[in-house]
């Protein structure tokens, strides 16, 4: 587990053993209110508390795709870099497993949340995914974070 501390607009989770450490840089603290600003969660009947408003998806099946990200980020995160408000990148499990489970989830919630740009990367024994979203939706990122943060270290 990394306990650098975190520099500039970075902050970062590691997981291990079970054990997850988070680290935020002091220009993330105004992302930090899932239910600020127009792009807030709803904290509804969605499963994780973290979809916004602008969500297209039917109330009833967000705890289903809350449950979906619950299950990929449990079984493939193993960090969380908060690059800045907007931006946040996973260390996934460098699986072809991993990617095929992130890809599919990324592409159904670019179904109902369209505001969400998720670049899956593979490189080097590494795969990372970067989600990025528009200034207003700062807070849904923020809880998505929260949320992978949560769920990371239980594995499957």
């Amino acid at each position: 587990m990394s306990t650098e501390p975190a520099t500039g607009d970075e902050s970062a989770v590691d997981s291990a053993a079970g054990d997850t450490e988070v680290r935020r840089g002091a220009n993330d603290a105004g992302a930090t209110d899932a239910g600020a600003t127009d792009g807030g969660a709803t904290g509804a009947a969605d499963g994780g508390g973290w979809a916004p408003e602008a969500c297209t998806l039917p109330t009833a099946e967000r705890p289903l795709r809350a449950a979906d990200f619950d299950a990929v980020f449990a079984a493939t995160v193993r960090g969380l870099d908060r690059i800045g408000p907007t931006r946040l990148r996973l260390d996934l499990e460098p699986s072809p497993q991993a990617a095929a489970r992130m890809a599919e989830l990324a592409a159904a919630e670019t179904g109902c949340c369209s505001f969400f740009t998720f670049a899956l990367t593979a490189t080097g024994g590494a795969l990372t995914l970067d989600i990025t979203v528009p200034q207003q939706y700062a807070p849904v990122l923020t809880a998505l974070a929260d949320r992978a943060v949560a769920v990371a270290g239980r594995g499957s």
